[in-house]
């Protein structure tokens, strides 16, 4: 069995407007999907928090049979 893990960062910035940052999180969201539908799972996310934006870190894993 081989084994693969991703990691997708995402940065969210706290200054920007509501709509922004909805929008920051909806590509977050797209990522996530995307990896999915090739048979990635999530098992892990992080938010590393700083004075300008939080960086939310999600790490996936795809076991291929084989």
């Amino acid at each position: 069995m081989a084994n693969s893990i991703q990691t997708i960062q995402t940065n969210v910035t706290k200054d920007d407007e509501p709509a922004t940052r909805a929008r920051q999180l909806s590509y977050r969201q797209e990522d996530l999907t995307g990896h999915a539908r090739i048979g990635y799972v999530l098992v892990s996310t992080i938010m590393i928090d700083s004075p300008d934006a939080v960086t939310i870190v999600d790490t996936l894993q795809r076991i291929d049979a084989g």
